[in-house]
């Protein structure tokens, strides 16, 4: 009776295992694995080509939404990763990752999406457009709106010099 007893809990646990397997390399190999990118650069690995694999706009942009469903934070600077190539997957999951045999990793270099640009806002007479060209902080664009012209020039010198636009609003 023993006998068949362990066997139903060690088939519950295999069970369990399966669904719960993580991909080795964690959400960014998942993610890019999901994109075809790391079919792509399995590809081009074995035609001879050396080096990280840079990911095309509509990879990134792939990459970055399945970060993002998955609970993870979407990339905010370019990265480069050691993914596993499709070899990996279908491995024994009882074996912790020891037992695969042919498979690889190749490098992927993943850069974020640049962001749409911001819309051209008319500047009222008399007054500066939004200096777009500098790192803005949130809601700089509002408040650039209620500036008097001589508030933003002030303001345009900061951002010059790598301050903010409310640093320059206050006084010494």
């Amino acid at each position: 009776m023993r006998g068949p007893a362990l066997m139903t809990v060690m088939a519950s646990l295999a069970l369990a295992a399966c669904e719960t397997q993580t991909v080795p390399g964690g959400p960014i190999a998942l993610c890019s694995a999901q994109s075809g990118l790391t079919v792509r650069a399995a590809r081009l690995q074995a035609s001879g080509a050396t080096g990280p694999v840079a990911a095309t706009a509509a990879e990134a942009e792939a990459i970055n939404a399945c970060l993002e469903r998955a609970g993870a934070p979407a990339l905010a600077r370019e990265v480069t990763v050691a993914v596993p190539t499709p070899e990996r997957e279908g491995a024994n999951v009882l074996s912790g990752g020891d037992a695969y045999r042919g498979s690889s990793l190749v490098e992927v270099t993943i850069a974020p999406v640049p962001s749409a640009p911001a819309p051209y806002v008319k500047p009222a007479a008399g007054k500066l457009p939004l200096p777009t060209s500098y790192p803005l902080l949130p809601g700089d664009a509002e408040l650039w709106q209620t500036l008097t012209r001589a508030e933003q020039e002030r303001a345009l010198l900061f951002l010059q010099d790598g301050s903010s636009i409310r640093a320059s609003l206050r006084t010494d």
